[in-house]
This record gives structure tokens, C-alpha cells and sequence, in this order.
């Protein structure tokens, strides 16, 4: 499986690159995203990353707000990534009073594809933002007390994690990610 990470300034680059080595996965910045084919990439991975929020600089992240509307690829949005995604589809954005840098619970939803787990995940998160609304085109897999955690488009294969699966807190976040390299080989249903 060929994967395409698009690193949008992530600090977490290095853990994201060993869960992802198996693959050997094509790591572009997310300003180069324009000279690389997406053809050649069964799945995307769009990175975190601090640099710029989306709602504030939506003019920075063009590139990859057409990729996320137009390719047909799986793609899996990480943080920043994740919020790219719900901007992109009519997602609300909130930023929070405080960057959220913290081990939490969330709570599956709904059953899907991804999870073979606990109804409850711990997981790591470090953010300034959160979809606060979904739009109709998102629908909520799971949640915490702050808001949504795992989205999925209903009819495109997208989904995204607010939250650092490549920062290992409780193997179960890594199992759900492992689920979803599954879902883009084809092996998941």
C-alpha cells in the first residue's frame, strides 16, 4: 500500500512516520502538495499541525481543501487535519479558551468499520479548536465532553480524528488507526 502523509507542520511528524513505516509513506508539506499526483496513493493522511488554523487562514490550505472535495482516495485527517475536513464540508469551528494538550476519554457512537474496541477509547489531544456544529454531509462516530472526536463523511471515504492516534496513550487508539489503513487497503468493508 502506497500512502501519502501531507504534513501540515506537525509536531508529532516523527511518531507519525513509525506508524505509518510499514507503508513507506510519501511525506509532502502541505505548501508542495500542488507538484505531487495523488494517483499514485491508495490512502492520504493530512497531518496536524500549528502554523495556521483553518478557520482563520482557509487561503493557506486551498490545496488541500480540493483534495479533500475532489479525490476519490481515502483520506484520514489527524487534528488540524481533522478540522480541514469539517471546514471544508460546513463544519463549525470554535476555538477553545484553552489550547487542550491532555489525555481524554471518548465515547464511541456509532458502530463502524474502524472499531473493534471498548465503547470508550483514551486518547491524546492537542489543540486550540474544535468543530463545535457538524454539517450534514459529517456525521459524529465519537465524542467526549468537549465535542466530537471521530467524524466520517456519509458518503465519501473520509474520516477524521481530533485527536494524536500516532501518540500512543491506550493501544486501542492505535487499533482504531491500524482499522482504518485496513478500510484504504480494502481489506475492511
Amino acid at each position: 500500500m502506497a500512502l501519502l502523509v501531507v504534513d501540515n507542520g506537525t509536531s508529532y511528524l516523527g511518531a507519525l512516520k513509525d506508524i505509518t513505516a510499514p507503508f513507506n509513506p510519501m511525506i509532502v508539506s502541505w505548501n508542495d502538495l500542488k507538484h505531487v499526483s495523488t494517483r499514485d496513493y491508495e490512502g492520504i493522511i493530512l497531518s496536524g499541525g500549528h502554523t495556521f488554523a483553518i478557520a482563520t487562514d482557509p487561503n493557506e490550505f486551498e490545496q488541500e481543501m480540493e483534495l479533500v472535495k475532489s479525490t476519490p482516495i481515502p483520506i484520514l485527517g489527524i487534528c488540524l487535519g481533522y478540522e480541514l475536513i469539517g471546514y471544508t464540508f460546513g463544519a463549525k469551528l470554535e476555538k477553545l479558551p484553552r489550547k487542550e494538550h491532555k489525555i481524554i476519554s471518548i465515547t464511541i457512537l456509532e458502530d463502524d468499520p474502524i472499531f473493534n474496541t471498548d465503547t470508550h477509547i483514551t486518547v491524546f489531544e492537542n489543540h486550540s479548536w474544535m468543530i463545535s456544529e457538524l454539517s450534514e454531509q459529517l456525521k459524529p462516530l465519537a465524542r467526549s465532553v468537549r465535542g466530537f472526536e471521530i467524524i466520517k463523511h456519509v458518503s465519501m471515504p473520509i474520516y477524521g480524528f481530533q485527536f494524536h492516534p500516532e501518540i500512543i496513550v491506550d493501544p486501542q487508539a492505535l487499533t482504531i488507526f491500524d482499522n482504518w489503513l485496513s478500510f484504504v487497503h480494502g481489506d475492511l468493508k
